[in-house]
């Protein structure tokens, strides 16, 4: 799969816009994946968990993986929109830091900064050479870099979105060997004591344990479908030690990697 349409982290599914003569429609309905809205033209309604939204142009919405929604044009003032389909281990928290939320999904006033970044991205994403794909995730970043300044979130001190925000931190850097409690402890400027017990109160595990499981599960990926010897795998999620990996590997496994490797390769 090439990096257009996905990183490790982040998805991009589609990056495109609505003819000027189809004033596109849609719901109600749930989407399993986010899509940013951005408006070019005319006027619209969006309908979002039983909330309407009146919105012209210069305004984006967003709809939420999970949440009854509509959208639909308005009659006298069609709409033009483009719009960015993504999901990934990222895509909460990018959403997040730009305060859109279910309560939440629109960005307040228009802004015809956006619309150029937007254009951007379709033409890349519809023009898939090796650059283009950089260039496309570089214009992503920049229209949720652009929202996220002129939409900063207020800081969530709540336990709900310290663990997401801690997991999906593990999730996308079990790679690197500096992953431990204590990191996560410094990054996130909470105590050991306090990550423990929020880990152990929602999860049922601790923050080490749910490192390991994680490292473990994309090993397992590794030795499924790729032919990279034991220490690359090993180095691949975290492990400079090729002997503890495997010793590791077989306890939480009840395999070793080679034999895991034999029974399941794909």
């Amino acid at each position: 799969m090439s990096i257009q349409s996905q990183t490790p982290s982040l998805r991009i599914l589609n990056a495109t816009y609505n003819a000027e003569n189809d004033p596109y429609s849609w719901g109600p309905g749930i989407r399993n994946h986010y899509i940013l809205h951005y408006i070019k033209s005319g006027s619209g309604i969006f309908v979002c968990n039983s909330q309407k939204f009146l919105l012209s142009a210069g305004q984006c919405f967003l709809v939420i993986p999970n949440t009854v929604c509509a959208y639909y044009p308005d009659k006298n003032d069609p709409w033009e929109y483009c719009w960015i389909d993504f999901s990934g281990y990222e895509a909460k928290t990018i959403a997040e830091n730009c305060s859109f939320s279910v309560s939440h999904p629109i960005t307040d006033t228009p802004d015809k900064a956006l619309s150029e970044y937007f254009e951007a991205s379709e033409k890349y994403y519809n023009s898939p050479t090796a650059s283009n794909s950089y260039f496309n995730f570089s214009c992503f970043y920049a229209i949720f870099g652009y929202l996220s300044k002129k939409y900063p979130v207020k800081e969530k001190k709540s336990a709900d979105s310290l663990l997401e925000n801690v997991k999906a931190y593990i999730e996308t850097r079990y790679s690197s060997v500096s992953l431990n409690v204590e990191t996560l402890s410094r990054i996130f400027s909470v105590n050991r004591s306090s990550l423990y017990r929020c880990f152990v109160k929602h999860l049922k595990t601790t923050p080490n344990r749910y490192i390991i499981k994680t490292r473990m599960e994309q090993a397992k990926e590794l030795l499924k479908g790729t032919d990279l010897s034991i220490k690359s795998v090993a180095q691949s999620v975290g492990y400079t030690d090729q002997f503890w990996f495997s010793k590791l590997f077989k306890k939480e496994i009840g395999l070793s990697p080679s034999e895991y490797r034999e029974k399941y390769k794909i």
